[in-house]
């Protein structure tokens, strides 16, 4: 039997949750019920849910608009190009429903109830911030109690390099956080310090732009969202993962042949020149410099010979 799903989105800003929301509709391990919106302008994020909804084909799932609260001081919820997101991908649909009249706290109630008393309670995946969710606890006892599942994505933890309150989806709404996190419902958290070890490699945004409508807006919408994040200064926090974010966005916007970041082994296929792994890379003298492809520079031909066997045995 499918997972019965709803997610719970602040779509639209980082490219993530877009990726999601395709991960979700293609998985024939899950049932699409519902997505709502959260933070900002819910009303936007949830025409640019409707829109990639249209272009999968699944215009029968609803999606209704959620709260939105004001963020401390200091942290913003928008990036600045989510109009040019949005065009993009209505353009692509060309037609899309307009989102659901009803609110996201009264899908989110409904469904659960709905779920519950068919025997088939559905899990609530909320990969943005925790208002909607806090609301619907407030609106009703018996929502934490009716869910499968509360999947949340938020928080960090220290060891993992990351403080805490530089994360975003938890501490933009942490009163809210607090509610729905510790209203009883069963929990899968996911932080922070996981979240950002996975990242695309040009290869794979390559595939998307070779797929169906649905996968090329997502390729555009990867495209987008590179340069935000390359302009972005990174937080103290997010330094300790600037080794895995940067070199992604690179090889989102570069290609895979990077000199500096974590490219698979061989990724130029073993047949660079020697020169290439010593020189090229940018970085002060003295510091051990990469090949494009992201192995460390050659010395002598046994050297450069284990390196074309490698990148055979990957291929």
């Amino acid at each position: 039997m499918a997972l019965p799903l709803i997610l719970d989105t602040d779509i639209g800003t980082d490219v993530d949750d877009a990726l999601a929301l395709a991960f979700a509709l293609r998985n024939p391990g899950i049932d699409l019920r519902a997505v709502t919106t959260v933070s900002g302008d819910t009303r936007r994020r949830a025409r640019l849910a409707a829109a990639l909804l249209a272009l999968a084909g699944r215009s029968d799932v609803e999606v209704p608009a959620g709260l939105a609260v004001d963020p401390p001081e200091g942290r913003a919820v928008e990036g600045g190009h989510e109009d040019d997101d949005l065009r993009l991908v209505e353009a692509a649909a060309g037609s899309a429903p307009a989102p659901s009249p009803r609110t996201a706290v009264e899908v989110l109630v409904g469904e659960a109830a709905r779920g519950a008393a068919a025997g088939a309670p559905v899990t609530v995946a909320a990969v943005g911030m925790q208002t909607n969710v806090a609301a619907a606890v407030d609106a009703d006892a018996r929502f934490a109690g009716s869910l499968a599942r509360l999947a949340a994505m938020g928080g960090a933890f220290p060891s993992g390099g990351f403080d805490p309150a530089d994360e975003h989806n938890l501490s933009a709404d942490a009163a809210g956080a607090v509610r729905a996190l510790g209203a009883g419902a069963p929990l899968l958290v996911v932080p922070t310090d996981v979240t950002v070890r996975t990242y695309l490699l040009e290869s794979h945004v390559d595939r998307l732009r070779r797929g169906d409508p649905m996968c090329r807006a997502l390729a555009g919408l990867v495209d987008g969202w590179a340069p935000v994040l390359r302009r972005a200064r990174p937080t103290p926090a997010r330094r300790a993962g600037r080794r895995v974010a940067r070199p992604a966005d690179r090889r989102l916007s570069r290609g895979a042949g990077l000199r500096d970041g974590r490219a698979p082994a061989g990724a130029c296929g073993g047949r660079g020149r020697p020169g290439d792994h010593d020189r090229g890379s940018g970085r002060r003298p003295g510091r051990r410099r990469r090949h494009r492809c992201g192995r460390r520079r050659l010395r002598g031909p046994l050297a450069r010979r284990r390196h074309r066997l490698s990148a055979a045995a990957r291929r």
